[in-house]
């Protein structure tokens, strides 16, 4: 089996024609399946568009997951909105699969994925916080603080996608027809997916918007796992954690940026 991962594309940020020739990428990579890992549009129109553009080219399965550029606030959208009802359906009539929350079973391969929505776990060791020390600083770091315009703190939202991702994730672990599960993720969940620099000012505080550790520390847990694939950050991370008596997994970060569209491809 082939599975394409792509992720931060930022329609109209990265042109049409860039996408197009990313499309083309995947097409020519024969993929089984494939999987948008989110920040696909900055807009509800941006996000169809490219999801029509895969849809068009690609016969094979396209799961999707969002990332946090798709939930932010636009002219005529509001967030929750966004997340409960238009980008969901937006998925389904252009023909593709809403991978949060759900999961998809192809030939013996289980995938399911979340945004895997940041909880302040991921900052640089030796920085000690309040959550709410986070939440007051984020408008300094990063554009969720005015563009995400939903009730809950960032540790509450984490938690409601991290329940039932790892309910599906339980599902997997126990279907006897599985016998590898791969996880893709916008936000990166795994502590060797995130980007240290102690020596650019901000970055190490600005981790704690940068992944979700709490949630990988549980993921790493399932036997079957093999694969771990993220975006968000755009940079390129790649390697292998060992597990004791268990098989190691595989982790990758896509290190595509704006107007630099990029594709993971793995073969089972």
């Amino acid at each position: 089996m082939k599975i394409a991962y792509t992720a931060d594309l930022h329609q109209p940020i990265t042109p049409l024609w860039q996408i197009e020739q990313l499309v083309k990428n995947v097409s020519d990579f024969k993929p089984e399946i494939v999987i948008l890992g989110g920040d696909i549009g900055e807009s509800l129109q941006d996000f169809e568009k490219c999801l029509r553009l895969f849809r068009k080219s690609l016969n094979c399965p396209l799961l999707v997951i969002p990332g946090n550029h798709d939930l932010w606030v636009r002219r005529f959208n509001d967030s929750k909105k966004l997340w409960f009802e238009e980008l969901p359906q937006i998925t389904k009539d252009v023909g593709c699969i809403w991978l949060e929350g759900n999961s998809f079973v192809q030939d013996g391969v289980g995938i399911t994925g979340t945004i895997g929505w940041y909880d302040y776990s991921a900052v640089d060791s030796g920085i000690n916080h309040s959550e709410l020390h986070f939440a007051q600083e984020k408008f300094n770091f990063n554009s969720d603080a005015l563009l995400i315009d939903w009730e809950w703190s960032d540790p509450e939202f984490a938690m409601r996608v991290s329940t039932p991702f790892l309910g599906e994730l339980n599902k997997l672990e126990n279907n006897s027809a599985v016998t590898k599960i791969l996880v893709a993720t916008h936000f990166p969940i795994l502590d060797e997916q995130i980007h240290r620099d102690a020596e650019k000012p901000g970055w190490s505080f600005s981790n704690a918007y940068a992944g979700n550790l709490t949630l990988g520390r549980e993921v790493v847990k399932y036997k079957k796992l093999g694969h771990v694939i993220s975006g968000h950050t755009h940079i390129e991370k790649k390697g292998v954690i060992e597990r004791i008596n268990l098989n190691p997994v595989s982790y990758q970060v896509l290190g595509a940026d704006y107007q630099k569209p990029a594709m993971i491809g793995i073969a089972f």
